[in-house]
């Protein structure tokens, strides 16, 4: 046994893949969400995306929201950690208004025609991008 690899991940004979959902917390619910919206371009055979489950969140745009303003010393997510997050991660062109940051900015695609899965986000009380989760639900409701 020794140096071989451990044999593949079988899913479960029990498990139900027309029951699936896709979920991220913080970043990962911004993958989750285009993992979601990519999803829906496609016809599964044996896979039926239910949802998508968003835990707060890391969408953000270059515009100061007043949650941004108000809980701009947040001990966890302060602005300028935020900031830094989006020049480290995004494309060196590109700012906070690019797509994986806002999904309904000007610089977004069109979602409408995307057969997307029921969505629940849960949105910090205290999280400095709350006004941004809030706009996310408030575009997903508008993009059906």
């Amino acid at each position: 046994m020794e140096g071989k690899p451990p044999p593949p991940a079988r899913i479960s004979p029990f498990s139900d893949l027309t029951r699936c959902f896709i979920a991220g917390d913080s970043a990962s619910g911004n993958i989750a969400h285009q993992v979601a919206a990519r999803a829906g371009e496609f016809k599964f055979r044996n896979l039926k995306i239910q949802g998508l489950v968003a835990i707060q969140p890391y969408f953000g745009g270059e515009e100061r929201t007043e949650s941004e303003i108000q809980l701009a010393g947040a001990p966890a997510v302060s602005m300028g950690r935020t900031d830094w997050c989006w020049k480290a991660f995004l494309l060196e062109w590109s700012d906070r208004d690019h797509p994986a940051a806002n999904v309904f900015g000007l610089k977004s695609g069109e979602i409408s025609g995307v057969k997307f899965p029921k969505c629940l986000v849960f949105i910090g009380g205290f999280d400095p991008l709350k006004d941004w989760q809030k706009r996310y639900c408030e575009g997903m409701k508008e993009n059906g």
